[in-house]
């Protein structure tokens, strides 16, 4: 979930539905949108960072259940 919140951060499921993010740049263009005024932080650093914190949080089940269910060239980026 925390993936999906940062990847659709303003998003109102009453005002349009979600994209289907199938590839790498698809999925990290709205991160780096999101931190455009940090040049030095990277899209894929921010995913990466992302999964060490819910791997403090959530059970390693669950995060492999996260994983599992994106697209493979998104998968990659994990650690």
């Amino acid at each position: 979930m925390l993936v999906r919140g940062i990847h659709y951060e303003g998003w109102r499921p009453s005002r349009k539905l979600p994209r289907k993010v199938r590839g790498r740049e698809e999925f990290l263009t709205p991160i780096g949108e999101a931190f455009r005024d940090h040049p030095d932080v990277s899209p894929e650093g921010v995913l990466w960072a992302v999964f060490k914190v819910m791997e403090r949080h959530v059970t390693p089940g669950e995060i492999k259940d996260v994983k599992q269910i994106l697209p493979e060239s998104i998968r990659a980026l994990c650690p």
